[in-house]
């Protein structure tokens, strides 16, 4: 699928494997019963944010009994969440953990982005830090 020129990344995790799944594998693990889904749509500030939250966020494994099969593409500044579930409650906590993630991500990029402007911001002269012995004194 391709949306304004950029192509969309799709990653699919299930709760079984600690590496992508295959269609095969969510297929067979879906079959167990009717089908809930959501699609959950997050706009960012910009698309590397996006890139590196759908990135963190991939390695995040379901728990072992869970029967959601979750898959995170982005698109744009958006990221997407699909989550494919045979029970509604497995569902629900994939979807509160995905939310959790998502969120301390997002805090951790915001704090490390507020870092880095901060620290280009003023640039710091070499005879203008303390060497230890000055700090020592003072």
């Amino acid at each position: 699928m391709e949306t304004s020129g950029k192509s969309k990344e799709v990653h699919q995790f299930c709760d079984e494997s600690a590496d992508e799944i295959s269609d095969e594998d969510s297929e067979k693990k879906l079959r167990e019963g009717p089908l809930h889904s959501a699609t959950i749509r997050i706009k960012l500030n910009d698309m590397n944010s996006a890139e590196m939250i759908r990135r963190a966020l991939a390695v995040d494994k379901e728990p072992k009994r869970s029967k959601a099969v979750r898959t995170l593409s982005v698109d744009g500044t958006t990221l997407i969440a699909e989550v494919v579930s045979t029970d509604r409650k497995y569902m629900q906590k994939s979807i509160d953990n995905f939310f959790d993630m998502c969120e301390l991500a997002k805090e951790t990029i915001d704090v490390v982005g507020r870092y880095r402007l901060s620290s280009n911001e003023r640039e710091v002269e070499d005879d203008e830090v303390p060497t230890k012995r000055e700090r020592r004194e003072s």
